[in-house]
């Protein structure tokens, strides 16, 4: 169904079967929920290069998101960026 939130995130607007592929690579259950976390390697030097690269990996944390959701059927609280060279950035889910 387009309305689904997986289709939304990922832009499909065909409800014909679709296989995404895509690996969480850190998954933690805490008090509010879990944090999915998405390690990057990207090398960037000012904010605006970081900005370029938070929206460019945005919609692949909310959907990691959605699906995790939807696979556990608990709430994600935190879906975070997590830059190897210089840490982490919170996405707003």
């Amino acid at each position: 169904d387009a309305s689904d939130p997986i289709c939304r995130f990922s832009g499909i607007k065909n409800p014909l079967p679709v296989i995404l592929q895509g690996k969480i690579d850190l998954a933690v259950k805490e008090n509010g929920g879990w944090s999915i976390i998405d390690y990057k390697t990207n090398y960037y030097e000012t904010e605006e290069d970081l900005n370029l690269l938070i929206n460019h990996y945005t919609n692949q944390i909310r959907l990691y998101c959605r699906i995790w959701e939807r696979i556990t059927k608990e709430k994600v609280s935190v879906g975070e960026l997590y830059f190897t060279g210089t840490g982490s950035v919170i996405v707003n889910i």
